[in-house]
């Protein structure tokens, strides 16, 4: 089996982020005792290109196309949290909308809400 038979497929080629993301997933998921797997990798392969915050449910539409499950999306997204690879924040106050943002290889920005307004 070659090289490129063990990478995850997916319609896209990896960006730069991607591989910075991955050398610390894989750092952390080795540190915590946790297995590799393709569907992690396929996961944050969609999320280094996305360009913008993006929500679980819209990452979850972008998965569908990769046979990838809801819980999949879910608990990789938990997972990238743990691993300071993605921040998360509440868009909107009371709403529970979350927004996820890449952590790695991009600048960080600073969000801020309105408690009232939202």
């Amino acid at each position: 089996m070659n090289d490129s038979e063990n990478r995850p497929r997916s319609a896209k080629k990896p960006k730069l982020p991607y591989e910075e993301a991955l050398t610390k997933l894989n750092a952390y998921i080795e540190s915590h005792n946790m297995r590799h797997t393709p569907e992690r990798e396929m996961v944050l392969n969609e999320i280094c290109d996305m360009q913008q915050p993006f929500t679980a449910e819209q990452l979850t539409e972008r998965c569908k196309p990769l046979r990838l499950t809801q819980g999949t999306v879910y608990n990789s997204l938990n997972l990238f949290i743990l691993a300071r690879i993605l921040h998360s924040y509440v868009r909107e106050a009371g709403r529970s909308a979350t927004l996820y943002e890449l952590a790695v290889g991009v600048r960080s920005t600073v969000v801020m809400v309105c408690t009232r307004c939202g």
